[in-house]
């Protein structure tokens, strides 16, 4: 087991401290609302096909701003 320690100086490191506190939260929100878009596309029953070209430019869009930020849901085993 590896042991990491981070270490906060000032009061504007508050908010850092307070997103990494929330990281495995916020990790498990992205995975369910990739899923959930990826579910509506290929399992849906809905027959209406703007809204699944939509659907389909949304996934595409998050996954495109998860990459420009170097997020990598598949990192997690």
């Amino acid at each position: 087991m590896t042991k990491i320690t981070y270490e906060f100086d000032s009061e504007k490191d508050q908010d850092h401290m307070a997103m990494m506190g929330q990281a495995p939260g916020m990790y498990r929100a992205l995975l369910d609302m990739d899923g959930w878009l990826r579910n509506q596309v290929k399992y849906g029953d809905d027959e209406d096909e703007a809204r699944i070209t939509l659907l389909w430019e949304v996934r595409n869009k998050f996954i495109e701003i998860m990459a420009d930020e170097n997020v990598d849901l598949d990192c997690v085993s």
